[in-house]
């Protein structure tokens, strides 16, 4: 079948699963073909030459814009089946996306998929699947061929490595997929109920090699935590380092995580992991607990001093507002920031970040005590709607996200300081500056520290022009 694969957006690296999908289905006689769609147009002609569509929706921004499309191609070609697939299955099924013919597969197992297409062949001469399904596949690795990543445009149209001055091209690998852990909050566990499955050693080289010889000089591990096979993931980028000497190294690692294998981060200092992307969320224990983040304040506090004693720099992921978030926490979690001396580690959409409820969430179980009143069922949603107990709070929420829109390329710590003023402002505190703790101040200057070039995040709300691509020219 003529198969066109969707990406809407996958954080600004070249999407990895889309080139999986393709080795796989062309290994299968498919004709196929995979566009991404934050960095290139759709294009009229593939769309009229198409028999099947499948959408990569690993994320909440990549199923708001997907669905925008889908909504659009079905007006023009009704009888284009549908395939959603990705971690956000789920909600584009609960959110009445799916036509009958159509499938929304979650797991990074393609057998489902596979299935779906003959079937779809078979012109209805036998049962064909449709609907919500969970494949997470063989526990076991097995290899398969590298990632065709043919049709999409050089990897220097994507993020980039910098640090200072200097800019490199990056290449995404995955070591394990799923996560060992349950966050509340976290569409990962929904899916893989705290399982892992280690990516083949052989596809991750195969996959380097092909990246590198396109100028990547900087490897991203796009593992929901590098650390939930600690030493498989490290032997991994070990391996790479000794193939490669040049290459440096990023990865995202749970604060939780950071504690319990401490005596392992030397590791990564050896291998020349620049930076670390955890997870904070927030500063307030009692959130944090119903998060099931597995640490406290004090942890995060002691988890980034132990990166910057090995001079890897930490990056925070924020979730400012949740059902419990008070107006004196959003200050303390900006406090926090700032005597930690986090403030140029930190992109601006991330202090307009709310809590996502899809359908399934961990957060809808009994063990979370929602402030009465906040959930609201609405029907057809991508998530479950809710609302602060505090109206000036939701309000704030959308202010800081038009505002992180518009500075999202101002230096990080400008950004924070108007960021922290809106906030203030907003609640009517008097402003006030916080300095940084003698204990946790960071050996390179602000504007040298190394980050990535993707400044927009995976539960934002899609920004004016990520919307104005969903077209076709």
């Amino acid at each position: 079948m003529r198969v066109l694969i969707i990406s809407t957006y996958d954080l600004g690296t070249q999407p990895l699963i889309p080139s999986r999908i393709k080795s796989v289905l062309t290994g299968e006689g498919h004709r196929v073909k995979a566009v991404d769609l934050a960095v290139s147009a759709l294009d009229a002609d593939d769309l009229a030459q198409t028999e099947v569509v499948v959408f990569y929706i690993p994320m909440h921004t990549a199923l708001s814009l997907a669905k925008e499309l889908a909504e659009t191609i079905r007006s023009e070609r009704s009888d284009i089946p549908f395939c959603f697939f990705g971690l956000y299955a789920p909600a584009a099924y609960g959110a009445g996306l799916l036509s009958p013919k159509d499938i929304a597969v979650a797991g990074d197992n393609f057998t489902i998929l596979s299935s779906w297409l003959t079937s779809l062949q078979k012109n209805g001469k036998e049962h064909q699947i449709s609907g919500l399904h969970i494949d997470l596949g063989s526990p076991q690795p097995t290899f398969s061929l590298p990632p065709d990543r043919s049709d999409f445009l050089p990897l220097g149209n994507y993020v980039h490595y910098l640090e200072g001055d200097t800019s490199k091209i990056v290449a995404t690998l995955e070591t394990v997929a799923g996560c060992s852990h349950k966050c509340r909050h976290c569409p990962v566990p929904v899916i893989y109920g705290g399982r892992t499955r280690p990516t083949p050693r052989e596809e991750i080289l195969a996959d380097a090699a092909q990246q590198i010889a396109q100028g990547a000089s900087h490897i991203h591990f796009s593992d929901p935590d590098f650390f939930n096979r600690a030493r498989y993931s490290l032997d991994i980028m070990a391996e790479l380092k000794h193939l490669w000497p040049h290459l440096t190294f990023d990865a995202t690692i749970k604060i939780s995580h950071l504690l319990k294998y401490e005596s392992l981060l030397p590791e990564l200092k050896k291998y020349d992991c620049k930076l670390v992307i955890a997870a904070l969320e927030q500063v307030n224990d009692r959130t944090l607990d119903y998060l099931a983040k597995g640490h406290t304040k004090a942890d995060a506090h002691k988890a980034f001093r132990l990166l910057r004693q090995l001079d890897i720099e930490p990056r925070p992921s924020l979730l400012p507002f949740t059902p419990w978030t008070t107006g004196q926490d959003l200050v303390e979690l900006l406090d926090f920031v700032a005597e930690n001396d986090l403030a140029a580690n930190i992109d601006p959409v991330q202090w307009s970040i709310r809590l996502l409820i899809p359908p399934g969430s961990l957060l809808l179980g009994k063990e979370v005590e929602m402030p009465p009143g906040v959930l609201e069922e609405t029907k057809n949603s991508l998530s479950m709607s809710w609302h602060s107990p505090d109206p000036k709070l939701d309000e704030l929420a959308t202010k800081i996200g038009r505002l992180a829109e518009k500075i999202a390329d101002e230096p990080t710590y400008a950004a924070y300081i108007a960021i922290r003023k809106l906030i203030f402002s907003e609640l009517e505190i008097p402003f006030y500056e916080t300095g940084v703790s003698p204990d946790a101040a960071s050996k390179i200057p602000a504007d040298q520290r190394p980050r990535l070039s993707e400044n927009w995040f995976c539960c934002a709300v899609p920004t004016e022009d990520q919307m104005d691509k969903m077209s076709c020219r």
